[in-house]
């Protein structure tokens, strides 16, 4: 299914800029409009049968809080930031800066980095 949806933006984007490059600057990605009503459609079913289901807000609301809870952990334990933010958590100038730096570090995590950071900072209080 994502091929085709691929291979439609592709002809349909070569229709419009040609058989050159299709790089970045060169070129908008097209997408015909059959496939963007599918697409939609698709996200309709999605949000309707999971994202918005009664089952899973139950886990939104656990998410949310392992997430504010992850925010409060690291500003207090910075040391504890992955090492590709603890250069802009030395450099931040005040708290605003950090709390950027650490929204950044969660935002970056997968679900599962995610509990496996909480259960270590849970564990190491």
């Amino acid at each position: 299914m994502i091929g085709r949806f691929v291979l439609a933006a592709e002809v349909e984007t070569r229709k419009v800029h040609g058989d050159g490059d299709l790089s970045r600057y060169s070129a908008n990605l097209e997408i015909p409009r059959e496939q963007k009503v599918e697409v939609d459609f698709l996200k309709s079913i999605a949000g309707h049968y999971l994202i918005n289901a009664a089952h899973s807000q139950d886990r939104y609301a656990k998410q949310q809080v392992i997430i504010g809870e992850l925010v409060e952990m690291l500003l207090k334990y910075p040391h504890e930031l992955d090492s590709f933010f603890k250069k802009p958590w030395d450099e931040a100038s005040d708290d605003l800066a950090k709390m950027r730096v650490v929204i950044d570090q969660v935002a970056a995590l997968t679900d599962p980095g995610a509990y496996a950071l909480h259960a270590r900072l849970i564990a190491n209080r």
